[in-house]
């Protein structure tokens, strides 16, 4: 037995329950996460942590014998029971708890299932209990396809001594096939994730590091199969080739055993079959799987598990002709066979399998004899330009055969198949559709025969077209002296292509583009060149001279610029800077805005160009500080002033509140909202209330559902007529605050012009807030004796704690008149392990910060000699009130 050099404090310990419970109830969900090929449902019943199968508590464990479920026949003994061992394998006849260290599977001792033998950990490094598991192994009885199933279940395994920065998960299933003999079954090794292979390098361990081997000498990483437990030649036994090999098994691993398959197409499945008492053969491979037909004598590799010495191949010719070949044995895993150049003269697919001295066989795998290599002479065309809309190449060679395909590779991407039309052994046609001829390259063709056979390669050509131009984007301007920016849409540009401008008089223009892309250019036009009205020709010139066709570029007289509408159309009085948007038509880049308050002087400022429609102003905040209306003219760069346009400074609203500082929760306070003149128009406007907890473990946008305005919700819509100079609000502003710690913070959240509905820029928008205190726990109401037995009784009472939390309960009882109350008669109640929770609890959160608290209590001797209990709270500010109960 290994040492165990844990610092494990307690080997057990008790949970004590308290005797009174907080309303509302958590419940945690297991872990759900997908376990790719891992079957579920395999996990009923937990390996034993201690008891005599343990070498080691919590380490070194086995099962006791176990029931499969259904009889197996393993090498002539059937069995009805196993053990489950921690250590990545089960045993028949007896546990093996304390073998931890791998061994070779042909070396067993003892009938032994092992899809990962290693020194497995099951237990918690985060824990100080003993027998602390953090994942434990686990085994139960199912079903697989309808069929009656066991299985052992070793997810997220670490490794000795405690480690857990890598886990291993996998599985084995015993599945049961009586239908097809008596003790018939099938075994399944699935693995998820194998990421170490060794423990150690602790005392007894296989000397790794880190959980791995590397080139550790020493270092003895994990082995997997199956072995009937006997010596000499009565051993049958299989051992996983990578089995004690450093690094085979693991993800990283070209050899891993989670991208693995035996019988199966899930990744990580490796399925054996056991017959009559025997484990059949199984191929996972064929090397070559294929030949040309005509081939000679042919040496093929099979790659599977369990083949025997003396196995053969089994050759079923397409017609269901079999022929048996004999094999080289290599090892349980690779057979090498001769194929005779007979096999192979006939075109098809036949189909391969092993068949053990035993007479036991396995799956089958195809084999294809195709036919010999074509070879290509010319091709016609070989050149076509890119752009073309559909393509015919005649393919000229020799040893053309129906069926076969044209192999289409790119410079760059992957190869493309195409059907071809046969014509002979000479000559084939293929249809090339238009995706394949967009792009100048220069592409290798090959022809590809059933069965794989491959001809030489051949380049076809697709030359680069000339520029097509589609659509200039804009294609008119108004003249005047400011410069453009305009695209070009179209097609087969280049780099270095340019813009070819052509006015109506004087000589074409050369100017150089932006290349985005093959089918957009940027160029940016001169003020000098849009002066005067008229019709340019644009077109695209490539660098080698390709011109394309040309599109007309409309320079228009200059227009009057006009306004139609401004966004926003008004802003409070006192508001900070702020951009509207002024929307209208024959705008150009260069515009101004005359700024004209009533009363005021004129301002210049300069406007955003987004377009000819839309300009934006950025007006800043000084020439928002008092409220009137304001006169707003465009004007372009050659002097054209557009109409004028309103807009309106309102004036400033203020909000105040009755209570800027509540001391005691759930308590009304008012709102009110004034204004500094008479309002130049209808209004509506909406209040919002807001919450920011000072109370912990809340989120930032938590909200006591206790808090709003007297109307209901948190929003509160106010319609003021035009005129006013006062603001009465519904309810006369009343609110109701809620029972957590925080900041209240009620807001104008949106003002509309009324009618039409127009919003009002807020910037900042008016507010208020109220500050609910962190304060010591209230009790509401009267505390109250109920559900009174001869042995005991229940206090309870209703309260909330603004900081939503209660740390202790002090209760102090007093005696009925006439009797005596014999021991102690104050008690302290630690309250965090039940007031957390319910504070954290969905319903927790749904009361805000009100609780409703039960405590039951013993009474040795009688209940009735107990008058009054005085009760108090705390929190982590203080102490509430005390209130008293009479019995």
């Amino acid at each position: 037995m290994r040492q165990t050099t844990l610092p494990l404090l307690s080997k057990s310990c008790r949970a004590v329950l308290p005797l009174f419970a907080l309303t509302g109830v958590i419940l945690m969900p297991r872990d759900a996460r997908a376990q790719g090929p891992i079957r579920p449902g395999f996990n009923s019943t937990r390996i034993p942590a201690s008891g005599e199968n343990c070498a080691v508590e919590g380490l070194d464990c086995s099962t006791p014998q176990v029931s499969i479920g259904f009889p197996v026949n393993f090498f002539g003994t059937t069995y009805s029971s196993l053990y489950v061992n921690a250590h990545g394998n089960v045993t028949f006849n007896e546990p093996r708890p304390d073998r931890y260290v791998p061994e070779a599977i042909h070396g067993s001792t003892v009938p032994i299932i092992a899809p990962f033998f290693a020194d497995n950990d099951m237990r918690d490094p985060n824990s100080s209990f003993t027998l602390a598991i953090a994942s434990p192994v686990a085994y139960g009885s199912g079903t697989v396809d309808g069929r009656r199933a066991f299985g052992a279940s070793y997810i997220n395994q670490g490794y000795y001594l405690v480690h857990r920065d890598k886990l291993n998960s996998f599985q084995v299933v015993l599945i049961d096939r009586s239908d097809t003999g008596p003790g018939n079954f099938d075994i399944e090794f699935n693995y998820a994730s194998i990421t170490w292979e060794a423990s150690g390098p602790e005392e007894f361990s296989q000397n790794g590091l880190n959980g791995l081997c590397g080139t550790r000498p020493d270092c003895r990483p994990a082995s997997a199969g199956w072995s009937n437990g006997l010596s000499g030649t009565r051993n049958r036994s299989f051992q996983l080739p990578g089995s004690l090999v450093a690094g085979a098994f693991l993800d990283s691993s070209p050899t891993a055993l989670r991208t693995r398959s035996l019988i199966s197409a899930v990744p990580g499945r490796l399925v054996f079959e056991v017959r009559s008492g025997s484990v059949t053969p199984s191929m996972s491979s064929l090397n070559p799987s294929s030949v040309s037909v005509g081939s000679g004598n042919t040496t093929l590799q099979i790659n599977g598990a369990n083949f025997a010495s003396g196995a053969r191949i089994r050759w079923t010719s397409p017609t269901g002709v079999q022929t048996f070949v004999a094999t080289a044995f290599r090892s349980a895993s690779l057979l090498d066979a001769v194929l005779p150049s007979s096999l192979l003269a006939t075109l098809g697919t036949a189909q391969i399998a092993v068949v053990n001295p035993d007479n036991a066989v396995s799956n089958s795998l195809p084999f294809i004899v195709g036919t010999t290599r074509p070879t290509i002479t010319s091709i016609n065309p070989n050149t076509v330009s890119a752009g073309t809309s559909g393509l015919t190449l005649q393919i000229n060679g020799s040893n053309f055969v129906a069926a076969a395909a044209l192999r289409w590779t790119p410079p760059s991407g992957a190869a493309t198949s195409l059907q071809t039309t046969f014509r002979g052994a000479a000559l084939l046609e293929v249809s090339v559709p238009a995706g394949l001829l967009s792009t100048a390259s220069v592409v290798q063709l090959a022809v590809v025969n059933p069965g794989n056979a491959i001809s030489n390669s051949a380049s076809f050509t697709i030359t680069a077209p000339g520029p097509v131009l589609t659509s200039i984007n804009p294609n008119s301007t108004p003249a005047g002296p400011t410069a453009l920016t305009i695209q070009a849409t179209g097609a087969n540009f280049v780099s270095g292509a340019v813009l070819r401008w052509a006015p109506p008089s004087g000589s074409p223009a050369m100017i150089p583009t932006v290349f985005r892309s093959s089918t957009l250019l940027e160029i940016s036009i001169a003020p000098g060149l849009l002066t005067t009205a008229g019709v340019v020709q644009v077109s695209v010139v490539n660098p080698d001279s390709r011109n394309s066709a040309s599109l007309p570029f409309t320079i228009a007289p200059p227009l009057t610029p006009r306004i139609t509408a401004l966004t926003p159309p008004a802003i409070m009085a006192g508001s900070s800077g702020t951009t509207i948007q002024v929307s209208g038509t024959n705008f150009v880049t260069g515009a101004q805005a005359r700024w004209t308050p009533q009363g005021g002087p004129v301002t210049s400022l300069p406007a955003s160009f987004r377009s000819s429609t839309a300009l934006d102003l950025n007006i800043p905040g000084n020439l928002f500080s008092a409220a009137g209306n304001v006169q707003l003219v465009v004007v372009n760069p050659n002097n054209l002033a557009s109409n004028g346009v309103t807009f309106t400074i309102l004036p400033r609203l203020n909000l105040g509140v009755s209570a800027p500082s509540v001391t005691a929760a759930d308590q009304p306070v008012t709102i009110t909202m004034q204004t500094g003149s008479q309002l130049p128009s209808s209004l509506r406007i909406t209040l919002s209330l807001s919450f920011t907890p000072s109370a912990a473990g809340l989120p930032q946008n938590y909200r006591d559902p206790a808090l709003q305005f007297a109307s209901g919700g948190t929003s509160l819509v106010i319609d003021v007529p035009s005129g006013a100079a006062s603001i009465a609000l519904p309810n006369s502003g009343a609110l109701q605050t809620g029972t957590v710690a925080g900041t209240i913070t009620i807001a104008v959240a949106d003002v509309r012009l009324m009618p039409g509905n127009t919003a009002v820029s807020l910037n900042p928008a008016p507010a208020t807030s109220i500050t609910i205190g962190r304060i010591a726990p209230a009790i509401a109401g009267v505390a109250r004796f109920t559900d009174a037995t001869a042995s005991g009784f229940t206090l309870e009472l209703n309260g909330y704690t603004t900081t939503r939390d209660l740390t202790n309960a002090t209760v102090s009882f007093a005696s009925a008149p006439g009797s005596t109350l014999g021991g102690a008669t104050t008690f302290t109640i630690p309250l965090n392990s039940i007031a957390d929770p319910w504070f954290g609890s969905d319903s927790g959160r749904a009361n805000g910060s009100r609780f409703s608290l039960r405590m039951p209590f013993t009474v040795t001797g009688s209940v009735s000699a107990i008058g009054s209990a005085t009760i108090a709270l705390q929190n982590s500010v203080g102490t509430s009130a005390s209130v008293t109960a009479t019995h």
